[in-house]
């Protein structure tokens, strides 16, 4: 049993700072500082987008699951640290994390 939850710890690990490594790649991307981008987590990606006034269509954004609320409230809390404009909330199971780079309508 203690193996198996020392491997979940690593994968967990492992996706953590995958993830964090992707939203750094897609600020570079975009171009930009820190604080020209939002970062949230949710449970619910598109009620979250459509409230932020994100267009699918037209507004680059990233997301990822996490699979685990500590880990989103992790990246979410390292990225607003560095920055980035975000806060509380997420819903009641908040394991995704999402970012974009803000604008006018957004």
């Amino acid at each position: 049993m203690l193996v198996l939850t020392l491997k979940l710890k690593a994968m967990a690990i492992s996706n953590l700072n995958s993830v964090q490594q992707q939203i750094r790649d897609f600020i570079y991307k975009h171009g930009g500082r820190y604080n020209d981008y939002y970062v949230g987590i949710t449970d619910n990606i598109p009620e979250r987008l459509s409230a932020h006034s994100i267009i699918a269509i037209l507004d680059d954004y990233f997301s990822k699951d996490l699979e685990i609320e500590e880990l989103a409230r992790k990246v979410e809390a390292e990225f607003i640290e560095l920055g980035c404009d975000g806060g509380d909330g997420g819903g009641k199971n908040p394991t995704i994390v999402y970012v974009y780079k803000k604008n006018s309508h957004t």
